[in-house]
């Protein structure tokens, strides 16, 4: 049922983009972190990775990109595979916009309300190219193309 593991995934997924926090680099102003990210290590485990949900169902983790453009607007998409025992498989790209300011090496991203999520405000950093965050006890990582 493709609703119910779109529903799943974005549950799974949301809110990992989007909780940035790590070292610290100068860099300076927006144009200095423009550009293409290209995601490295989601929730711990190198890409690809994969996630068991339960004995039935698991993600598996392809590719991924966070998009910073220079009108301050974002993209995060996430290529992920739906496993579930007795049904077809489905590929599906979530994704994520919303708009990012930066102050020397902090960056914070504003995400409008999506996908039955609530608008969030949220802050990090940027290290010699490299976006790395924690969410949980889960680290996530972009690395500038």
């Amino acid at each position: 049922m493709l609703t119910r593991h779109r529903r799943l995934a974005m549950t799974l997924f949301a809110a990992a983009p989007l909780l940035l926090a790590g070292c610290s680099d100068s860099i300076g102003n927006d144009s200095g972190v423009v550009g293409t990210y290209n995601l490295t290590v989601f929730a711990g485990e190198n890409i690809p990775a994969n996630f068991f949900i339960d004995n039935f169902r698991n993600v598996d983790v392809f590719s991924g990109s966070l998009i910073l453009r220079e009108d301050r607007s974002f993209t995060e998409s996430t290529s992920v595979r739906f496993n579930e025992a007795g049904q077809p498989s489905f590929t599906d790209l979530l994704v994520t916009i919303g708009t990012y300011s930066t102050d020397g090496s902090n960056i914070i991203l504003n995400v409008p309300a999506q996908s039955g999520f609530p608008a969030t405000s949220l802050q990090g950093t940027i290290r010699r190219g490299v976006i790395t965050y924690i969410q949980g006890f889960d680290t996530y990582e972009y690395r500038r193309q």
